[in-house]
């Protein structure tokens, strides 16, 4: 079964079927968009934005570096949200970089988006640099899309799994794409336990993490599932007694991550 760990737990997150490597600094891939859609597959919240390709915008100047870790994220999404908080964790850990704005959050617009972040990943390469994709929301589903071409690590911040309503087709299903990721693969998935995306009324089986655990289980990649007690859709969006503590426990999941490269 698939590795997972409580955020109270202080053991590091361990991965199944998986080869030990040399540890390699990392550059990520970051993307964020508060997961929205229109219409039959619209969540309660966001506001419509078709948004114009806007390529990467540099939040650091300076020299590049063989061993530099660099952060790629996205620019403000459906909801006027972006990923501000993950950013500042992950910069903790290396400089960032930024995709200005998704093509848009329509499903057919996935592949468009993912060549935002596949343009991203192009440079990094280029400069002999480990590329890791990391996500937030609807972000995650576009790395997840990418996952099943590119062999790359990657770091999920609260998955989408369960849209407001049932699937009726494959590109509003939020599961399915998560088992045509390649065993190959391994990827850390970090929630909330109270991530409404984990649990809805339509929803059989399991509910929250658990939910989330058990499709993980069914999935041929690696991974690593670190719940955050008492978080919603984004676990740094939180009352500010928590803030410090849950940016902690996500900087420790991604370093631990990425130390097992």
């Amino acid at each position: 079964s698939k590795d997972s760990a409580e955020a109270s737990s202080s053991r590091a997150p361990s991965h199944r079927r998986v080869t030990p490597a040399r540890p390699r600094r990392p550059i990520s891939s970051s993307s964020s968009l508060r997961d929205g859609q229109v219409s039959e597959e619209a969540d309660a919240e966001p506001e419509r934005e078709r948004g114009e390709r806007g390529g990467l915008a540099d939040e650091e100047d300076e020299e590049d570096d063989d061993d530099a870790e660099v952060f790629v994220r996205d620019g403000p999404g459906a909801s006027g949200g972006d990923s501000a908080d993950l950013t500042e964790v992950l910069s903790t850990l290396g400089r960032t970089v930024g995709v200005k704005k998704w093509v848009g959050n329509f499903p057919a617009q996935l592949p468009a988006n993912k060549a935002l972040l596949e343009e991203a990943a192009s440079g990094a390469q280029k400069k002999g640099e480990t590329v890791v994709f990391c996500g937030h929301s609807f972000g995650c589903r576009v790395v997840a899309s990418l996952l099943k071409e590119r062999a790359v690590p990657a770091v999920l911040e609260s998955y989408p799994l369960f849209g407001p309503s049932k699937p009726k087709n494959k590109g509003t299903d939020r599961v399915a794409p998560l088992k045509e990721i390649p065993a190959d693969r391994r990827i850390l998935f970090v929630n909330g336990t109270k991530d409404p995306f984990l649990a809805r009324d339509w929803q059989d089986g399991p509910k929250g993490i658990d939910a989330l655990r058990a499709v993980l289980d069914d999935a041929p990649f690696a991974s690593t599932c670190v719940a955050v007690d008492g978080a919603g859709h984004n676990v740094l969006k939180v009352a500010k007694s928590k803030q410090l503590a849950n940016r902690g426990i996500l900087r420790s999941a991604v370093q631990a991550y990425l130390d097992s490269l």
